[in-house]
């Protein structure tokens, strides 16, 4: 893999410099370097499975240099998964008295997770290790952190949750915000109470395992408010989310607001006090029942808002206030089309759109309004921002916006 320095504003290229790295779980600017990590996977002599990570100095856009290189020994994490204990009966739309049209399956959950963080002066992995075999074999996988000081070619420590639930990490204000899980309910289908514990990349110090209403998903800036998202598989298999504040003391936190938004698919992006949310709302059950969903939403509980309960796919955008509630800023159809919510930036939304363009939605305006149409080869999966927006598109190059 090739790292190349390039100034956008006048299309100077600088110099570039080769890792072997086959692909990337991460990438992130650090003083005047860039810190690059790659999941490696060997098949011989033995099955081995690693992070590798790089440190190269771009303080000389014209000459790149190396300065470090670590291995993480632990398996690179790529998602999430549980397994359900038990069946669910998928019965035939057209016919289903007809009993010879029911069969039993397995279901199981998964999503995608960030893995790779910086925090401050520290590179973080997650990843997994077995503590008696393969994987799964004997049911006790061990989720593990490994946390590189960049400023230490030495310092590579790891740290081990034993048998916790790690749902999903986050990086703020270099600390490092865990959500953990316990299972709670039969079946698994609505599966579990969350935890959130703060851990210090310095020292390894945790703070104290707080009771949470949701996953974590932003800590508002200079503010002990938290966003959560709670999101609950219903018995009759589609999802159910409710997105949360809450005031977080030192060993508590109190639920502040609310917005429902009912069934559908949900994505978030946060940008200070802002909220973003795309998606698509659908209602009944996700494999053809009527059973309404029944979730307690709590305080302040209220629809989301905007006509936003049709089929369109949409995007839209809240802000939090100074006392925690959630205020409406405004949302929009998309369309018929899927995209992707990349990220946000003064009331600047960025999406993609079937991977045919990228879209920039600004909702300074009310109605918010498409403000910027890109049009691209590959759809991207992330942006960066600097003094524009930045999104990488693979072999068609970098698109970049306002």
């Amino acid at each position: 893999m090739l790292l190349r320095a390039k100034d956008f504003a006048s299309g100077t290229a600088g110099g570039e410099i080769a890792v072997p790295a086959a692909s990337v779980s991460g990438a992130f600017a650090w003083n005047n370097a860039v810190v690059v990590t790659a999941p490696v996977y060997q098949s011989e002599p033995e099955y081995r499975a690693f992070y590798k990570g790089w440190l190269v100095d771009f303080s000389d856009a014209a000459a790149p240099a190396l300065l470090d290189e670590w291995t993480a020994d632990l398996e690179p994490c790529w998602g999430v998964w549980w397994w359900d204990q038990g069946t669910i009966l998928l019965e035939d739309a057209v016919a289903p008295a007809a009993s010879d049209k029911v069969m039993g399956y397995y279901p199981y959950y998964y999503y995608a997770t960030p893995s790779v963080f910086l925090a401050g002066d520290y590179l973080v992995l997650r990843g997994t290790r077995s503590s008696g075999g393969w994987w799964f074999i004997d049911g006790t996988v061990r989720d593990m952190l490994a946390i590189i000081d960049l400023a230490d070619a030495d310092g590579l420590r790891y740290v081990d949750f034993g048998e916790e639930n790690i749902h999903s990490l986050a990086s703020v204000d270099s600390m490092l915000y865990i959500t953990s899980y316990e299972e709670v309910a039969a079946g698994e289908n609505a599966y579990c109470a969350y935890y959130l514990q703060t851990l210090n990349p310095y020292d390894l110090s945790r703070g104290p395992r707080i009771n949470i209403p949701g996953v974590f998903k932003h800590k508002i800036p200079e503010t002990d408010f938290l966003v959560l998202e709670d999101m609950q598989y219903t018995p009759e298999g589609g999802t159910h989310t409710v997105l949360r504040s809450v005031a977080l003391s030192s060993n508590s936190a109190e639920l502040m607001d609310s917005v429902d938004f009912g069934e559908g698919s949900w994505e978030y992006t946060c940008d200070g006090f802002d909220i973003c949310f795309a998606g698509i709302p659908y209602s009944g059950g996700y494999y053809g029942y009527d059973t309404p969903v029944a979730m307690e939403s709590g305080a302040g509980s209220m629809t989301v808002d905007s006509g936003l309960t049709d089929g369109l796919y949409k995007v839209g955008m809240y802000a939090l206030s100074g006392q925690g509630d959630f205020e409406f800023i405004g949302a929009c159809p998309v369309g018929e089309s899927w995209g992707l919510l990349l990220g946000a930036r003064n009331r600047q939304v960025y999406l993609t759109v079937s991977n045919a363009a990228v879209v920039r939605y600004d909702f300074t305006q009310s109605p918010p309004v498409p403000a910027e149409v890109k049009p691209v080869m590959s759809g991207p999966d992330r942006i960066r921002f600097g003094d524009a927006a930045y999104a990488p598109l693979g072999y068609s190059g970098v698109a970049v916006m306002d």
